[in-house]
């Protein structure tokens, strides 16, 4: 469990470094980061870890479906390396804690919605894609199961590349009767 936890939280954490990094680059008015304040990290810190999460004014689409597919992304690096439903779904509330006060602690207060939205969607989905993915992986992947894997479930993708299906055998049944 130890490498698979750590190879997990290595995906996740590179993940989170370049969606800091895009929100860091990103306009105000879509980051909702003020761009004057972000060099104040140690008061956003003491104010993340003193004061309640708030309620985000962050566009829907980023609470709603960014954050979910987040939660489906920490999942399922777990889970796609055989990680069980708890293991994953601890894994997944640890890490969702982890961005909010550690990652994004330090440009913002702990949002309540992604506090929830992010580890419970992201269970729920990832379980879901889990179960998907594993079945379709069962005789190979076809080319658009892949490019819908790759979309939606990436950490499987990174975790355990695609073994392609095979070209099912001409049947020569009715070619050798007579």
């Amino acid at each position: 469990f130890g490498r698979k936890f750590l190879r997990a939280s290595g995906l996740v954490i590179a993940g989170e470094v370049i969606a800091f990094g895009i929100l860091y680059q990103s306009p105000e008015n879509f980051s909702k980061w003020d761009h004057k304040r972000l060099n104040e990290f140690s008061t956003h810190y003491e104010e993340a870890f003193t004061k309640a999460p708030l309620i985000d004014q962050d566009y829907w689409y980023i609470n709603y479906l960014g954050h979910p597919y987040q939660g489906v992304f920490i999942y399922s690096a777990l889970r796609s390396q055989g990680g069980n439903i708890l293991e994953s779904s601890l894994f997944t509330i640890g890490h969702s804690f982890f961005w909010e006060y550690i990652v994004e602690g330090g440009v913002e207060r702990p949002s309540t919605q992604d506090l929830i939205v992010t580890p419970i969607a992201g269970i729920l989905f990832g379980e879901l894609l889990h179960v998907a993915t594993d079945k379709m992986s069962k005789n190979g992947f076809k080319w658009y199961e892949i490019a819908f894997v790759c979309v939606f479930n990436p950490a499987y993708a990174l975790n355990n590349g695609f073994k392609f299906a095979r070209p099912k055998k001409s049947s020569t049944a009715f070619s050798s009767e007579k």
